[in-house]
């Protein structure tokens, strides 16, 4: 069973790639992300470029809009704790919260965003109370 379904990825992959103009003997780059996949080619004629350009844009405002659309969908809704414990912690109040829950234990930690992705969201002026939600949920976007 294992070996038809990676028959099957391998059609899928090809069928991909054919639709994107690329074969066989294209050199390509992969950029592993932890939770994606990139892959290019290595090589671009300017057109080419440009072309990837304006599709990677277009993958991003699809994301950053899940992203606020989501985020405004938590207004109202209110995860609260208790500051006294956050500042025993050295955790900042208004900090991005990550929680998490294992063997029926609740760690409540500083979030770590990359910086680059923080300031990519500072950019896009996601709703700040609804984003610190988001990232304090496990929801699916």
């Amino acid at each position: 069973m294992e070996n038809m379904e990676m028959e099957r990825d391998k059609d899928v992959l090809e069928i991909l790639l054919q639709e994107a103009g690329l074969d066989r003997e294209s050199s390509l780059e992969a950029h592993l992300g932890a939770d994606s996949v990139v892959i290019l080619r290595e090589k671009f004629r300017p057109w080419q470029l440009v072309r990837t350009l304006e599709d990677l844009s277009e993958v991003l405002a699809g994301l950053l809009e899940r992203f606020d659309t989501a985020a405004r969908e938590t207004e109202g809704q209110e995860f609260l704790v208790d500051p006294a414990l956050l500042e025993k912690a050295g955790i900042a109040p208004d900090a991005l919260l990550d929680i998490q829950a294992y063997d029926g234990e609740i760690y409540i930690t500083e979030a770590q965003l990359p910086e680059q992705a923080a300031e990519l969201l500072r950019l896009a002026r996601l709703p700040e109370a609804g984003l610190r939600r988001l990232l304090a949920s496990d929801t699916l976007l």
